[in-house]
């Protein structure tokens, strides 16, 4: 879900507005990435686990389910960070492109078996172990937090990027009269 989100979220019905964020400081992106990050980190990953806690408690007890959960939350917070990197300016800036969703096939092809080699993995040789399940869990956590970091980078700077084209863009269209 979050793969198509990211994939059409610079995407909107009031891109001729995009010259509003041209007005944003410079220094304020950083702290923009993060805030879009936040959002979709909410809503569609923490409340998720949040109903699941309960659900899965019941059936599995505390200890399973808080591990199992954790994992979830480490590799969910992972792919997440994964697909910041598609988003190539700033949301709803953008006019919709047809073209773009050729594209959209190749990656949810390779993202779908990404997903099923990882469930394998995970069946076949995490989830038969405690230890190997918390060790999973941190070493998938710990590159989720180094992904994302540079992710957020890379979605400041491309966000920096489609509004200079935006800047740049009057200027083809207006040109000055002197005299």
């Amino acid at each position: 879900m979050l793969l198509i989100i990211c994939n059409v979220l610079e995407y909107g019905n009031d891109y001729k507005g995009a010259w509003i964020f041209l007005l944003v400081p410079a220094g304020a992106w950083e702290r923009f990435a993060h805030g879009v990050f936040a959002v979709l980190w909410v809503r569609f990953i923490m409340v998720p686990h949040l109903l699941l806690l309960a659900l899965l408690t019941w059936f599995w007890g505390i200890q399973y389910a808080a591990l199992f959960l954790a994992y979830s939350l480490a590799v969910a917070s992972f792919y997440l960070g994964l697909e910041l990197r598609l988003i190539e300016g700033v949301p709803f800036s953008k006019q919709p492109q047809v073209s773009r969703g050729a594209m959209m096939f190749p990656i949810m092809a390779m993202g779908g078996l990404g997903a099923a080699l990882a469930v394998g993995l995970q069946y076949f040789f995490i989830f038969y172990s405690q230890p190997r399940a918390l060790t999973a869990t941190a070493i998938v956590a710990a590159a989720a937090y180094f992904l994302t970091r540079s992710s957020l980078r890379s979605l400041s700077s491309s966000m920096r990027f489609s509004l200079g084209l935006v800047s740049g863009e009057s200027s083809f269209l207006y040109k000055p009269v002197n005299g």
